[in-house]
């Protein structure tokens, strides 16, 4: 995957950096077109209904590791819980041949200019839409322990073979709770959370560990996108966004 990344790749990246205490996005070039910027810049952008009216979700996924419908149904939920979409929230979904080995993010955006057909685009009678990137792989990141990452300002990328390894055992949640656990939480990145496009309306960001909050009940916490999960999920409950992290979201247009 990483010669076929030299070959492909055309954008250039920051460093991307994962520790054991924390998480720094990837930062991507903003002079770069509208899909292809840092996590959090679209935030705004997907929360209010100043411009854009629509969003189309395109996922991705390797065989045997398509979201189930209760995983995508959820992810729609969540997204219009705090998007003003008035246009609605469409799905596209597509199956993909396996990636193997482990991937970094330069194999992840080789992978998405392949198979991603939904952009942020002008559409008719001056409806705008944007496009949110999903891949499902049963890849592993490049770094341990690793669930899920938001990449850049409309991509995500859940990492299927770990999450089904460290689900439905005893005591594990099901992997229908750890799909959506983690998707939530990417894509609460992408829309500015924790004080990367959504501004904080109160102290609440766990700068110890990066673009996360505090408050270890809530989706934004951050061992919910690392194996870290299972030490925090309760049983097969999906977290929710506490007061704070909404309350930053209500700040910049949500609903």
């Amino acid at each position: 995957m990483n010669k076929l990344a030299a070959l492909f790749l055309i954008i250039v990246f920051a460093s991307c950096n994962r520790t054991k205490v924390g998480y720094t996005v990837p930062v991507v070039d903003p002079t770069n077109s509208y899909d292809n910027r840092s996590v959090g810049v679209s935030a705004n952008d997907l929360l209010s209904s100043s411009k854009y009216k629509v969003i189309n979700l395109d996922i991705v996924y390797v065989a045997k590791h398509r979201l189930p419908v209760s995983v995508v149904d959820d992810a729609v939920k969540f997204l219009g819980r705090y998007c003003n979409k008035p246009g609605g929230i469409y799905v596209r979904e597509k199956e993909i041949f396996q990636q193997g080995g482990d991937l970094y993010v330069n194999d992840l955006i080789t992978i998405e200019k392949i198979y991603r057909t939904k952009f942020e685009k002008a559409g008719k009678d001056n409806v705008d839409s944007l496009g949110l990137f999903i891949l499902v792989t049963e890849a592993d990141y490049y770094e341990e322990g690793v669930l899920g990452v938001a990449y850049k300002n409309t991509s995500v990328a859940l990492f299927d073979g770990i999450i089904t390894a460290n689900s439905g055992g005893i005591g594990q949640p099901s992997r229908e709770t750890l799909l959506s656990a983690v998707l939530r939480h990417e894509i609460g990145h992408m829309l500015g959370l924790v004080n990367s496009g959504s501004e904080m309306q109160a102290a609440h960001q766990d700068e110890a560990h990066g673009k996360h909050c505090n408050n270890e009940q809530c989706l934004m916490y951050y061992k919910i996108q690392t194996t870290g999960a299972l030490d925090v999920l309760t049983g097969n409950t999906v977290p929710e966004l506490d007061a704070n992290c909404e309350a930053d979201l209500r700040a910049n247009g949500s609903k």
